[in-house]
């Protein structure tokens, strides 16, 4: 409803320009006019279980089968679906990882799909060193993490090669407990450092690139 009297010094006249209506009321622009669609309030989420809770990172869904998802928590581990999401079962078979004061969390934070053969899943900890490698699709886990130095490291993510799975690149984060001996500005506040690693041979072993 307001009226702009403004002109643009360098205009594109190849771009494309999309613009949000947050209402159903038209907007006017030179002589383009642009009619927002309502919020759709017939859409709604349903909940459909999984972990009950902790850090749910990562959220997966097999490229050639979207019935089966994947999603990550920092507390219960990996949690799968095979019917499009309505119900989740745990599945960290053979991932030894351990924390908590009982030793019964599993702290999974992050998990890729191989593009390459998405029966191929890579998963990483937080808070400890910890690279899982499954082969059938999540039904059964095997640690392979040799070369990574970090003890305290948190895996972020998995970058697989393009049409060669054996050559993995994986992203952690390092906190300043790990490499200084205490947070860099006291208890509030963790200044983290990262680093990169390389697998050429499927995660049998890891070098750090940077």
């Amino acid at each position: 409803k307001e009226v702009l009297d403004y002109t643009d010094p360098e205009p594109s006249f190849a771009l494309g320009v999309s613009f949000e209506c947050l209402s159903t009321e038209a907007v006017y622009v030179d002589d383009v006019a642009v009619w927002g669609l309502g919020e759709d309030e017939t859409a709604s989420w349903v909940r459909t279980g999984g972990p009950l809770g902790g850090i749910g990172y990562d959220v997966r869904m097999n490229p050639q089968n979207p019935d089966l998802m994947y999603v990550t928590d920092a507390e219960a581990g990996v949690f799968v679906s095979r019917d499009g999401g309505r119900n989740w079962i745990p599945s960290n078979r053979g991932i030894t990882a351990r924390s908590g004061e009982t030793g019964e969390i599993i702290p999974i934070f992050c998990l890729t799909i191989d593009p390459n053969n998405p029966d191929i899943v890579w998963a990483g900890t937080t808070g400890q060193r910890g690279v899982f490698r499954s082969v059938d699709g999540g039904k059964s886990w095997e640690r392979r993490d040799t070369g990574i130095d970090e003890s305290g490291i948190t895996m972020r993510g998995f970058t697989v090669e393009p049409g060669d799975s054996d050559v993995v690149y994986a992203a952690g984060e390092i906190s300043s407990w790990e490499w200084n001996g205490e947070p860099a500005h006291g208890k509030e506040f963790d200044r983290v450092k990262g680093a990169i690693y390389k697998t050429t041979d499927g995660g049998k072993n890891w070098r750090k690139v940077w």
